[in-house]
């Protein structure tokens, strides 16, 4: 975990070009997280650098609450295949 929030159980995971190679295994990382109560969101290293406005509404959204985030482990979509889809 890159960050963690225990007063809002949220988990904030920051993905560089690594984790292309290990999707399948932060998929089920998210997974096993999700299955303990914990709210997940993950974020390439590019779209923090290149759209961090969108990546801080993505995490107030979730420490907001589960209504905020509804369906969704991650609010912002890693922008790359793999968990997630492409970024809005």
């Amino acid at each position: 975990m890159d960050f963690f929030c225990f007063d809002r159980k949220l988990v904030v995971e920051m993905d560089g070009r690594q984790h292309d190679t290990f999707a399948a295994y932060d998929a089920n990382r998210t997974a096993e997280l999700e299955q303990q109560g914990l709210v997940v969101v993950r974020f390439r290293n590019e779209d923090i650098l290149n759209d961090l406005d969108t990546v801080l509404r993505a995490i107030l959204a979730a420490a907001a609450g589960p209504q905020s985030v509804q369906g969704s482990p991650s609010p912002l979509p890693l922008s790359h295949p793999g968990e997630g889809g492409n970024v809005r």
